[in-house]
């Protein structure tokens, strides 16, 4: 009986090993695919040639909306008092 479960865990470790190295293998490839990609698209719009920010006026803050959350913070008291 021991025999028995040993051997369908190493038979279950080598299918689940074997899958796993498979798709490692297929993200590897689509990690190198994405970086040939990348140097398309970075060769067809250079950097520093687009200037996204130039000319553009910043907004101004709108006072009646609501503030930012990290501005305001809770008392002490009420986060202990549950």
């Amino acid at each position: 009986m021991i025999a028995l479960l040993i051997a369908i865990s190493i038979g279950a470790g080598t299918v689940l090993g074997w899958f796993a190295y498979r798709a490692s293998l297929r993200i590897q490839a689509w990690g190198l695919n994405m970086n040939a990609q990348d140097r398309i698209f970075q060769e067809a719009v250079r950097e520093d040639s687009v200037d996204f920010q130039i000319g553009r006026k910043q907004p101004e803050a709108d006072r009646s909306s609501v503030p930012a959350l990290g501005r305001h913070h809770l008392p002490l008291g009420a986060v202990s008092s549950k």
